[in-house]
């Protein structure tokens, strides 16, 4: 039913796992620091995949999460260097913090309509990352959730968005256009617009693209 903590920690001649039907939890730290596993497959039932999971697995290239998932904790896959491919399954409910950290290959992620949060660092240092869906019913980007995520250019934000921290973008220096759409009511607070500004006039002399699709109702959120 679970495959328990630091089950195979610091196994590291171990190349590959399955995680078969029954396995409803992989519990914390189960493949810590296993740096030459590179493939793991895991199928529906899976529920939860807790603390530092797969952390320091550096030749990990892959991996599918299940609409069964409905949490990934904090660090699950930190320093995960080598991770070219995430999928994340539509009942995705939460991504803890520092989930992604320094996952430094990944390019492309899409985050599941379920989510509402993303929390502190979950994609800190993910610096090759150059797409990323935010799917409708998120609600709020946490501090330094995209830090560093320096060949980002472009982002949109859906329209349930409430809440995005100063420094949730802070340090993409590529990133040139922000979109935000019609139904935004309270999004981004002047600061953080700001950071976003001063940091591109700095960086690219040339100031960030903020496409504001908002009725101008909205507008006061800008004082």
């Amino acid at each position: 039913m679970e495959i328990g903590k630091e089950a195979f920690a610091w196994s590291t001649s171990l190349q590959g796992i399955v995680v078969s039907l029954t396995i409803r939890a992989i519990k914390e730290r189960a493949f810590y620091e296993c740096s030459t596993f590179t493939a793991v497959t895991v199928y529906d039932g899976l529920k939860r995949i807790g603390e530092r999971v797969f952390k320091g697995c550096t030749s990990l290239q892959g991996i599918v999460i299940p609409p069964t998932v409905k949490s990934i904790k904090s660090g699950a896959l930190f320093w995960c260097y080598g991770l070219t491919n995430v999928t994340l399954g539509n009942g995705l409910e939460e991504i803890e913090a520092e989930a992604f950290y320094n996952c430094r290959s990944l390019q492309h992620i899409a985050i599941s309509p379920s989510a509402k949060v993303i929390k502190d660092r979950t994609f800190d240092k993910c610096s090759w990352l150059t797409t990323v869906v935010l799917g409708d019913g998120l609600e709020e980007i946490r501090p330094s959730a995209f830090r560093e995520c320096t060949s980002l250019e472009r982002i949109v934000i859906p329209p349930t968005i409430k809440e995005i921290h100063v420094t949730a973008f802070k340090g993409c220096s590529r990133l040139k256009r922000v979109v935000f759409c019609n139904e935004i009511e309270e999004f981004v607070t002047c600061k953080a617009m700001q950071g976003w500004l001063n940091q591109s006039i700095h960086e690219n002399r040339d100031p960030v693209n903020i496409s504001l699709l908002i009725p101008m109702h909205h507008f006061r959120a800008f004082r």
